[in-house]
């Protein structure tokens, strides 16, 4: 016979909430390097500090999306004004990432790609072609950026008609500790 056991509810709470510090914690500190509050000498850098900026609201706005699912519930997250939270959240997160890889590929002056081949045990790195490169990452830039712009388009009407669902709003997984007797 099998025995089921649930994890309590507050464990889960706990790793969520050391996932948000973590993603919070990493943001912040690209952010505030970003914006020189922690100084970092400018030869350092390889980009602007606006696409440095950006990378680092990626990690800290997917850290604030952990840190609303940790605190509010299922029906508090459904309710309109944390729709539209989520939805401001969402696309500022989006914007942020696709900016990068728009840079990368069309922004101005040089850049220096990297390929890495790996086949089992065997690893080749070169230097990358630059136009290759740019092709790739403005294409990723590209492909995001449509994205984004349909997300800012497509989810406004969709919360006004009550169609949007939260971005927490999915058949959550419990966990179950098995025992069985021998």
């Amino acid at each position: 016979m099998e025995e089921q056991n649930q994890v309590p509810g507050w464990v889960g709470s706990c790793m969520g909430m050391i996932f948000a510090l973590m993603f919070l914690g990493a943001g912040l500190m690209i952010v505030l390097v970003s914006m020189d509050i922690i100084h970092v000498p400018e030869e350092n850098f390889k980009a602007p500090r606006y696409i440095v900026l950006a990378a680092g609201a990626v990690f800290f706005l997917a850290g604030v999306f952990i840190t609303m699912g940790v605190l509010f519930s299922q029906d508090e997250l459904r309710l309109p004004v944390m729709l539209w939270m989520q939805y401001l959240l969402a696309l500022a997160m989006m914007a942020s990432f696709s900016l990068p890889f728009l840079w990368a590929g069309f922004g101005p002056g040089e850049r220096e790609f990297s390929q890495t081949t790996t086949l089992g045990p065997v690893r080749v790195s070169e230097s990358g072609d630059e136009a290759t490169g740019r092709v790739i990452f403005g294409g990723a830039g590209i492909l995001c950026g449509l994205g984004t712009l349909w997300y800012a388009v497509s989810a406004p009407g969709k919360i006004l008609r009550g169609e949007f669902k939260s971005m927490f709003d999915q058949n959550r997984r419990t966990i179950v500790i098995h025992k069985h007797d021998e």
